[in-house]
């Protein structure tokens, strides 16, 4: 079974889909397809073993830029490439 690492920069995709980008803290996102955003990281196939470690780098990022980032682990996109599933999970997270 093949793994995909999707990386979110969520504002440059709501920016190419003309919406603004969702104001507070991670993990406020609706369910999508049985993935349940954990923060800044979702591992929802189980791999990283420091899923902190990854959370507070990623909070470190976005906290100095102000863009927000999502990392979602997922074992696969189904039919979708990972470029159209990272844009739906993208659009229906915001």
């Amino acid at each position: 079974m093949r793994r995909f690492l999707i990386v979110l920069l969520l504002v440059a995709a709501m920016a190419a889909a003309g919406a603004a980008p969702a104001a507070g803290q991670p993990g406020e996102c609706p369910p999508f397809e049985g993935i349940t955003c954990d923060g800044w990281v979702t591992d929802a196939a189980g791999v990283i073993d420091d899923d902190q470690r990854l959370e507070d780098a990623v909070g470190r990022v976005v906290n100095a830029y102000g863009h927000e980032i999502a990392v979602v682990i997922i074992d696969e996109s189904g039919s979708r490439t990972p470029n159209q599933f990272a844009e739906d999970l993208g659009n229906a997270w915001g």
